[in-house]
């Protein structure tokens, strides 16, 4: 008698949304005055890493967002 196999593993799908705007309002309704963890946000989102990555980037360099240390990002 054999074991069958496991399914193969699939990673669970990333949605990247395609409205720019709305997907800046997804990030900024998850933040506020302290300081939350970039890898939460992500978890939160449903989105790729690097692309929370550079929409907190570009929110920073407009002043919306502060980072703080050990990867932490909270609203200005």
């Amino acid at each position: 008698m054999s074991i069958p196999a496991p399914p193969p593993w699939s990673p669970p799908a990333v949605v990247e949304p395609a409205d720019n705007d709305a997907v800046f309002e997804l990030i900024l309704e998850r933040l506020g005055p302290t300081p939350v963890a970039v890898d939460e946000l992500v978890r939160q989102c449903q989105m790729s890493a690097a692309a929370v990555a550079t929409l907190l980037l570009e929110l920073e360099l407009v002043g919306r967002v502060e980072r703080h240390p050990g990867n932490f990002v909270s609203l200005r």
